[in-house]
């Protein structure tokens, strides 16, 4: 632990300025002139004043001792602290994951003494991230059997970068999650130190794939293979590792931290192989991407192919590399990995820079053949041109959402926070909201992704296409308003709560609902009362809900099945999940009374 030291900056000087006590200050003379002696108390004055300020620095010292925390050193003073920044993940292999030596000089960041109850505002409402603790990377999301799935490099005991493991959670339409158990953690020597990022690929045959980088128990980052216990399980909640793991280790030229980030594999024409391209940097510095061709996922072609390098652009992390759609047909839509190279499709590849953190991309031509790629303008090209975002935003990643014909991008977005701040709070870093990328020729190229209720976010086509398979997210429509439901909402608004105009305009609301639904003859059925008709925005069911708006159970209707939403109650998505059993899960009929 790093004792705290106390800021001199902060010190409060006026006691040194004060002038000393009258009694011993010599230019306070008596009336008798300059020789005469002072009282006796001169001499017991001093010696109390110099044991009271020594008491006084004795217990400034204890207070910063209990001040200390979690290894982060600082003294309040005036609602300040100092911290002394900690390096992690740098030495480990990977890029630094404090922002204490970014945002300090000299290795001292100037931090406000937080307290819980003024960092618990900070938590998020759209952004992802799990109940506690550090995350980072995400990795693997894929979209299997009607459920999102995001998977992303988790520290399950601290608030700080350590431990990695893989986090697990799905969703029905990007905004509402299911926090589920650990996919993956540390348990093999290939990973003993981490379980790093990596990629998900969907086989033909329907299998899935999950490629990552694990680091030894001797620091090397290889390259692992897992695969779910049973694909069948739309929650893909057991992983099992392969008994051939490590399937790839660093080739000759390469550091042996220097090597890691597997991409989503991908196929070309009249070739069964399959590509993977990895991250890597040579000797001189220069970034570039490793191509391997593989027929299983397990044996791999002993020589890579450099898909391409570009000098003074350091260790490339999290690269990423999928098709675009360059022409005039079907710009609207996202391309599945494996989309041939041919005229109207482009390929884009994105690295992560180690060197200064952020994520750069470039458009150009991918040559399959060789497995080399070249920008389109060499000006722009791959860490020295164009980025993904210009703010905190890093290790980001794809995936094709097959049934909206989309490519989605998430994001890391590592606070600025002080450790101790992180400790405090209790967690650290979010998921960008993820969005969609378009292809060239669009002004805006990323848009945001979630899922809409009521099928408002989506092109009508695509719409169409799924209630046509009757796949896809079921999501909950909400009902439409009614006529008489606008008129009275708009009545209502016009002449305030309780005025005249309001009551009339509901009025009005309500005669129209029993013209309508009178038909002629017979009572008219009960009418909704005014609160009934205030809880739900106007035209809410055209757009994406807020949290508090619309009915009570439209996070449960989104978490589960179709088919189990038939339970009484209000419950959460785990413990509904929980209550109804697997079969709820799976998708298959449970009665009302199951659990």
């Amino acid at each position: 632990m790093i004792t705290p030291v106390a800021d001199p900056t902060m010190m409060d000087g006026d006691d040194a300025r004060a002038s000393l006590l009258p009694e011993t200050d010599p230019r306070r003379r008596g009336p008798g002139g300059g020789g005469q002696k002072q009282p006796s108390s001169s001499t017991v004055l001093p010696a109390v004043v110099s044991a009271a300020l020594l008491l006084v620095l004795a217990a400034v010292a204890i207070l910063a001792s209990q001040h200390a925390d979690d290894g982060q050193g600082g003294v309040a003073a005036a609602g300040r602290v100092v911290e002394v920044a900690a390096s992690r993940g740098a030495a480990e292999g990977v890029s630094e994951k404090s922002t204490a030596p970014l945002l300090g000089a000299g290795g001292a960041l100037r931090d406000y003494a937080w307290t819980n109850a003024m960092l618990a505002w900070q938590r998020t409402a759209f952004h992802f991230q799990p109940p506690k603790n550090w995350m980072n990377d995400p990795n693997g999301p894929l979209y299997h059997k009607g459920w999102y799935h995001l998977f992303y490099q988790w520290n399950p005991d601290s608030a700080v970068w350590g431990n990695i493991t893989w986090g697990h959670a799905v969703s029905r339409d990007l905004v509402h999650w299911l926090h589920l158990p650990l996919a993956m953690v540390p348990d093999h020597w290939y990973d003993a130190n981490g379980v790093w990022s990596g990629s998900a690929t969907r086989l033909p045959d329907g299998r899935i794939v999950m490629l990552y980088t694990g680091s030894t128990t001797e620091s090397v980052q290889v390259q692992n293979l897992a695969e779910p216990a049973d694909p069948s399980d739309p929650l893909l909640r057991r992983w099992v590792k392969s008994a051939a793991n490590p399937i790839l280790v660093p080739p000759p030229g390469i550091g042996l931290k220097d090597f890691r980030d597997p991409t989503t594999a991908w196929r070309v024409p009249n070739d069964t192989a399959w590509r993977v391209a990895i991250g890597s940097k040579d000797r001189s510095h220069a970034g570039l991407a490793l191509v391997y061709r593989t027929a299983d996922f397990v044996r791999y072609d002993p020589a890579p192919a450099l898909m391409r390098v570009v000098p003074g652009t350091g260790m490339w992390e999290c690269v990423d590399f999928y098709p675009v759609a360059a022409g005039a047909g079907g710009v609207e839509n996202g391309l599945e990995t494996s989309v041939p190279p041919g005229p109207g499709v482009k390929h884009v590849v994105k690295a992560s820079l180690d060197d200064d953190k952020r994520d750069y991309y470039a458009i150009g031509t991918y040559d399959a053949g060789a497995d080399a790629w070249t920008p389109e303008d060499a000006a722009n090209d791959v860490g020295i041109g164009l980025l993904y975002d210009y703010g905190k935003f890093y290790a980001s990643k794809t995936f094709y959402d097959p049934v909206l014909r989309r490519r989605v991008l998430w994001g890391w977005v590592g606070e600025t926070d002080s450790e101790r701040a992180a400790i405090l709070k209790g967690w650290a870093s979010v998921q960008s909201i993820p969005r969609t990328v378009r292809p060239p020729g669009h002004e805006d190229r990323q848009q945001p992704a979630p899922v809409a209720r009521g099928g408002g976010g989506e092109p009508p086509d695509e719409r169409q296409e799924l209630r046509r398979r009757g796949a896809g997210p079921r999501l909950h429509r909400a009902p439409r308003r009614r006529q008489g439901d606008t008129a009275g909402h708009r009545g209502r608004v016009r002449g305030g709560r309780g005025g005249r105009g309001g009551r009339d305009g509901g009025r009005r609301g309500v005669q129209l609902q029993h013209q309508r639904r009178r038909g002629g003859a017979g009572p008219a059925r009960p009418v909704r009362s005014a609160r009934a008709r205030r809880r739900r925005p106007l035209g809410a069911d055209r757009r994406l809900l807020l949290p508090g708006q619309g009915h009570r159970r439209q996070p449960q209707d989104l978490l589960l099945p179709r088919r189990a939403q038939g339970i009484k109650g209000e419950r959460s998505g785990e413990e509904s999940l929980r209550k109804l059993g697997p079969r709820a899960a799976r998708g298959e009929p449970v009665s009302k009374n199951s659990g």
